[in-house]
């Protein structure tokens, strides 16, 4: 039987599995996990699509999520930018080498036997580490499209869908109309979604599938957002479904970056709704009320080279 002596070893088979390819259909990952023994079912998602801002939404999430109780909040992400180990992330902590080896090793003859591609390895492996983890929160970004995409195998909490423009043309779809289809591909019957649009076709798009399935929709494009320049410093007003929040426009590097953190924070809003429903939160005790650690997380909630700003010694712009 093949066995890898090393992580590198491991890697460098992953990689190798046909890694730029795609396998429409959810078929072959279905099997896959269950070949896995189901390791995605019984864990809490909010399952995020999109073509703009998908990861810095995402990072946002895993940020805001443990100021509402959560304590192994999970990030998967793709793609990575130095390390492989960046996808797959339990509090702020990457996945280890030696369980990428032992997965690796323990799951090699069913992915040999089931041609399995790279990203439906990645994604079965983020799910066996979740489930390893015992992760209450998971933050589950889709890899390409919605609808066929591997990671479109579970029932989350809350979907949401960034921005959308063309993307991935020739298996998504050649209109902003296709692609969008393909990304409402996600929605779950009576799981609330929450986008940030504003263009009428494809609003209409979503009510169609949301009527049908009884989806409730929380668009941003619905609460007001505005900066206020009457002071010294210039502040962002994001006014949300409790309450207003007020954050410096400083702290974002750019009008979309803030947009992308007020979306999750929406989503966070319905969760925190949720939560006190259920009693686990005391009404007094609204988590987000509490604005200071609220900015403070989202003021540091960046991914790596996703507009970041680096400086050369003896250079300043």
């Amino acid at each position: 039987m093949k066995r890898f002596d090393t992580y590198a070893d491991a890697l460098g088979f992953l990689y190798r599995r046909n890694q730029f390819s795609i396998k429409l259909g959810l078929e072959n990952m279905q099997a896959f996990l269950e070949g896995l023994g189901n390791p995605h079912r019984n864990l809490a998602y909010i399952h995020v699509a999109g073509t703009n801002g998908k990861g810095s939404t995402c990072k946002a999430l895993e940020a805001i999520a443990p100021l509402l109780g959560y304590r192994q909040v999970a990030l998967y992400t793709s793609p990575h930018l130095v390390s492989f180990r960046e996808r797959i992330v339990v509090r702020g902590r990457p996945i280890e080498e030696d369980f990428i080896l032992t997965w690796m090793n323990n799951n090699v003859h069913l992915i040999d036997t089931l041609n399995t591609t790279y990203f439906e390895c990645v994604t079965a492996m983020a799910f066996t580490y979740f489930k390893e983890q015992a992760c209450d929160l998971v933050v589950l970004e889709t890899g390409l499209g919605g609808r066929l995409d591997a990671t479109n195998v579970i029932t989350p909490l809350l979907t949401m869908i960034t921005p959308v423009s063309l993307d991935h043309c020739a298996i998504l779809g050649d209109t902003v109309e296709k692609i969008w289809i393909e990304k409402l591909g996600i929605l779950k019957a009576g799981v609330p979604i929450v986008v940030d649009e504003e263009r009428e076709s494809l609003l209409n798009l979503l009510k169609s599938k949301a009527d049908a399935l009884n989806v409730p929709v929380y668009n941003l494009a619905d609460h007001r957002i505005e900066l206020d320049t009457s002071s010294n410093t210039n502040v962002y007003r994001y006014h949300g479904l409790n309450r207003s929040y007020a954050f410096e426009q400083k702290a974002f590097p750019a009008e979309h970056a803030f947009r992308n953190a007020m979306q999750a924070l929406l989503a966070c809003e319905l969760l925190e709704n949720d939560r006190v429903l259920k009693n686990q939160v005391g009404v007094k005790e609204l988590p987000l009320e509490k604005e200071s650690a609220l900015a403070q997380v989202l003021y540091t909630a960046r991914l790596p080279g996703r507009l970041q700003r680096l400086e050369a010694p003896g250079f300043r712009t």
